[in-house]
This record gives structure tokens, sequence and C-alpha cells, in this order.
């Protein structure tokens, strides 16, 4: 494609041209337009909530035409990362790209943009990142604990937009892309990983002190897919390639230009009877500090959802407390003038282990793992049902999501199901056998520790 939409970054607000190739399979994307404020925000949102980052170590909004987040210097953390969400339980194939500028050396190999399996930087830290050597400007990727050079270097001072796409398998090669040119292939190990609890790091490791990579970060994406070469020499070759994704200015009719604001989170659970704190940023609003301040902000579209409290901190930025129900949907919030869209998702939780036996009369512990729960001592309480027999000893609720019962069962079996009064999950109780197996030395069980019961089998010790 000949020519951009925009010769320079839009402004804030301007709406995606979905019908664009850019669009296709795009799963994550910070323009880095903001220009204010500590927070990077993911304009794709989506079920499970958007992956704003939080901007870390002293990283800098960089200002003019190109605008982006400047993550100067060699030491520290400086950058932005947050969590992976939900909706973006990444499995190959899949394509990341960074638009930057190096500034400078970094003090050791530069990440630019990558996703990290944890926080501590234990081996292997790396999910998939692209980072750079600080002497020879070199680009790698990183996959795990492989790094493969790829043969391109990126210049200081120099714009530039590198892309990664990964292969399904490590049977297939994968490439890394600088300015649209491909550099030598790779094949990773262990490509059919999901990274489901990796964190996304921009300008910097996300975790560890010392590998900044001292450059300026104009945007970055990701793509649910691994992007051809012909599509990325067409569609990426440049830092200001992205601007193509945006609708031209023509079709805008100024709306670009109009207010605007976002809120974070993207996303709710149900069953927030407590209210969860929701912050809205705007951009050319003209709100008035108080609390509750004004305008009078208000909700639509789902059900059982209500603004319990708000309060206007500045002309563009305010905060909101909201209850909800048991019905899920896109919630609209408005301040008489513009909206803004929030998705209430179901909560969950799992019971482990999957099967139980039945007629054991000593304890059995199931244990609950919330996802979005509120679960309180003292207030919450489990329920079981379902099965002849069974029989809730106890209960410990440790966390908002974290919990366990104590159970016996009888002779019945079947589903059981367990519930903390709004959601429910279940449990198997069976008569399936279970063995013991000793393998070397020698081991004295006293008789009163043995209990053998039903008549699926029997227990051997020898």
């Amino acid at each position: 494609m000949t020519g951009f939409r925009w010769q320079q970054k839009p402004p804030i607000g301007t709406p995606i041209d979905w019908s664009s190739p850019l669009a296709e399979g795009l799963v994550w994307h910070a323009p880095l337009w903001e220009g204010t404020g500590p927070t990077v925000y993911d304009v794709i949102g989506g079920t499970g909530g958007g992956a704003n980052l939080a901007i870390t170590g002293g990283a800098t909004w960089s200002p003019g035409a190109t605008m982006g987040l400047s993550c100067a210097g060699t030491s520290g953390n400086v950058g932005a990362s947050a969590t992976l969400p939900v909706r973006l339980k990444l499995q190959p194939p899949y394509t990341i790209a960074v638009a930057f500028r190096r500034l400078g050396a970094s003090i050791q190999y530069g990440s630019l943009f990558g996703l990290w399996l944890n926080n501590t930087n234990a081996n292997p830290p790396i999910a998939v990142a692209i980072e750079y050597n600080n002497t020879t400007g070199g680009l790698s990727v990183v996959y795990g604990t492989q790094t493969a050079s790829s043969g391109l270097s990126a210049s200081i001072g120099t714009d530039h937009v590198a892309v990664f796409s990964m292969a399904p398998s490590s049977s297939t090669p994968s490439y890394l892309y600088l300015d649209g040119v491909a550099g030598t292939s790779s094949s990773y190990n262990g490509a059919a990983t999901y990274l489901s609890t990796a964190l996304i790091g921009l300008g910097n490791y996300a975790s560890t002190s010392g590998f900044s990579s001292n450059s300026l970060i104009y945007w970055a994406a990701i793509w649910g897919e691994a992007l051809p070469a012909k599509f990325v020499a067409e569609y990426l070759a440049s830092y200001a390639s992205i601007n193509q994704l945006y609708k031209p200015r023509a079709t805008l009719l100024g709306a670009a230009f109009s207010p605007y604001f976002y809120p974070s989170p993207t996303s709710l659970f149900t069953g927030l009877s407590g209210g969860a704190s929701v912050a809205l940023s705007g951009f050319r609003k003209t709100w008035t500090p108080g609390t509750p301040g004004a305008p009078t902000f208000s909700e639509s579209g789902v059900s059982g959802v209500a603004i319990t409290a708000q309060t206007v901190s500045s002309t563009n930025a305010a905060s909101l407390t909201i209850t909800t129900g048991s019905t899920t949907g896109t919630l609209s919030l408005s301040d008489g003038t513009t909206t803004a869209l929030v998705n209430v998702i179901q909560a969950s939780f799992a019971v482990s282990p999957s099967a139980i036996p039945a007629n054991h009369a000593g304890h059995i512990t199931l244990t609950l793992t919330g996802n979005g729960t509120s679960w309180q001592g003292g207030t919450t309480v489990f329920t079981i049902s379902g099965v002849t027999g069974a029989t809730k000893v106890s209960q410990s609720i440790s966390s908002t999501t974290a919990a366990t019962l104590v159970i016996t069962t009888g002779s019945g079996t079947g589903t059981l199901v367990v519930s903390d009064g709004v959601l429910t999950n279940t449990t198997s109780v069976d008569t399936s056998t279970f063995g013991i197996s000793i393998t070397s030395g020698n081991y004295t069980i006293p008789p009163a520790q043995i209990t053998a019961t039903g008549s699926a089998g029997s227990l051997w010790l020898s």
C-alpha cells in the first residue's frame, strides 16, 4: 500500500478502521498517543479486559508529531508493563511488533517488546521478546531459553519497526523483520506453549532492573496469527505504517478531535455487591472536580448494575464505584455527552479434585479457586448437594478467590454440587479404585491410620 492515511500519529481517540488489513487478527495494540498520565492504554480491549500497561522506572512521554514513550537511560526498569489479560491466552502462531528509535546503547541487552512468564526473572523468564545488543544494535528474538540472532541491526537515532512472526510449531521457520526486511529464520522448540500467565513488557524486561532499552517506543501490537512476509513487506515496512489502521481524516468530520473518555479496567465481573472502582480518563473534557462533582455519570445496558458513588478529581479524571449483579453484557457509561464501554463478564470458580471416593468417613479436602469471586470469611457460606451421604464438615476462606471445604462421603455416588450462594461448580463422587506403590525402603503404617472402604477394589501392603 502506498502512502499513509495519516502522515503522523493520529490524535487520541481516532477510530480504528476495522476494514483495514492491519485490523485482521489484531488482539492487542498500544498506540502510545496519551502524552500524559501513568498508563499506556490498550485500545483493543474485549472480553477479559484491556491490557493497560503501568509506566515504570521514570519512563516519560515524548511530545511532538511522532509521540511515544521515552524509555531513556541504561539502568533501572524504565518502560511499562502489565499482566497478560484473560482474552490474550496466546498460543502460536502469533505476531508481535514494535516501532522504536534507539537513543543509545542499553546497559546489556535492550528489550523493546516482549512477554514474560513470570516477574522474578526465574529461568526461563522470557516467553518471547524482541531485543537488541547494546554494542552492535543487532536484533535478536528470545523464546524461553533460546536466543536467535536475526542478522539485522537497528542504528541509533533512526526510526524502525521490528516484527516477529511466530510459526505454529518448531517444524516451521519463524522470522524477525526490520523495516519489512526478513532476517535469518529460526525454529523455536516448545512453540505450542500457551502464554496464559505472562507479563507484557514495553521498553524493558518487565521485571529485571538494568535491562531497559534506552529507546523511544512509538507503538506496539500483537496479532493472533503469524503474518506472512509479503504482508509485513507491504503493511509493516515503516514505523509509521500503523497509521493505516485508523480511519482517514476525511471520514472523521472532526470526531477524532471531540471530547472523549475511556475506562480502566475495561471489564468487571458479575456479583460485585460491594462495588468495584473504575477510573475514567478524559480527553478535552471539562468535568468539574468534587465529590460527587459534575457531571453525574450514568450507566445502561446491563441489568443489576449501578453506580453507587463518583468522584471527579480534575477536568479529565474521575472515578466511579460500580456494583454488578448476575447479568453479563456490555455496559455503557455516559457523562451526558459521550460514552465508554465496559464488559461485565461471568465470575466462576473451579473445584479440585474433579473426582472423590464414596464411602469415605475420613476428611476429604476440596480446593476452590475463584475467578472474579468476592468470598469473605464469616459472610460466604458454601454448601454441597446432589449426592446422598455427602456432608460438609468445615470451610476455610483464605482470600476473596481461595477457599477449602472439608467433607465426608457416604454410599451415594453421582455429581456433587458445590455452591457459594451465587455460583456453582461440581465434582464427581464415585467408587473408583486407587493404588499405592512403594518401590524401596522400610515403611511402618499404624493400622489405625488405614481405612479400606468400598467394594470396587483392594488395598495391598507388603
